[in-house]
């Protein structure tokens, strides 16, 4: 699976993730209680997350701790190994954590901005490799179904027909294939800020 096909439901649940977080610390709601409270209020796919926090602060009572089990039970569920959401959101926490008061909000405020701007230019990314992806495909079929078109004339039949002819397909075969990897690769390297 892609980046854009893996992880969708994660990446459009952190802003709300933020959202709701800042909100707390904003009606005076102390950061680990607003983070404890999001097991229950928080989007599902990304409960056992605040489940792992809980867990770790009950036992450990550090704010830090818990935000690594976190971020470590983030990275378990993820298909690709790691969740740098999860790394961004313990950090920025920790931020506004240290500056404290009417800091807070501001700064998470922020970091809810960024994820939505990066889910917006992802998803522009990914409808652009599409793009890229089937104007490649269609730019290599296209010259065969002409070749089909062409071999209804019995002049183009017979030119295909000898030993040189086939030799020609095949090398026209092997650079189409090629082109079209090369291509799909080229539109995969598009991304922006890694794999989450």
């Amino acid at each position: 699976l892609s980046l854009h096909d893996a992880l969708p439901i994660w990446r459009k649940c952190w802003p709300l993730v933020v959202d709701q977080i800042s909100s707390a610390t904003q009606s005076g709601v102390p950061l680990h209680i607003a983070l404890h409270e999001m097991q229950d209020r928080g989007p599902a796919p990304l409960v056992p997350l605040f489940v792992a926090f809980s867990n770790s602060f009950k036992r450990e009572g550090s704010l830090e701790k818990g935000l690594t089990a976190f971020v470590e039970s983030a990275h378990r569920l993820s298909l690709s190994g790691h969740d740098d959401m999860a790394v961004k959101i313990k950090s920025t926490v920790m931020v506004a954590r240290d500056c404290g008061g009417l800091e807070v909000g501001p700064i998470l405020r922020n970091l809810g901005n960024f994820l939505r701007l990066r889910e917006r230019t992802e998803n522009e990314i990914a409808i652009k490799q599409e793009w890229i992806k089937n104007g490649a495909l269609l730019a290599s079929i296209t010259p065969w179904l002409l070749l089909v078109l062409l071999t209804f004339n019995s002049e183009t039949r017979a030119a295909y027909e000898n030993n040189g002819g086939r030799f020609v397909l095949l090398i026209g075969l092997g650079l189409t294939i090629v082109a079209y990897l090369w291509i799909s690769r080229i539109s995969q390297s598009i991304s922006f800020g890694g794999p989450s």
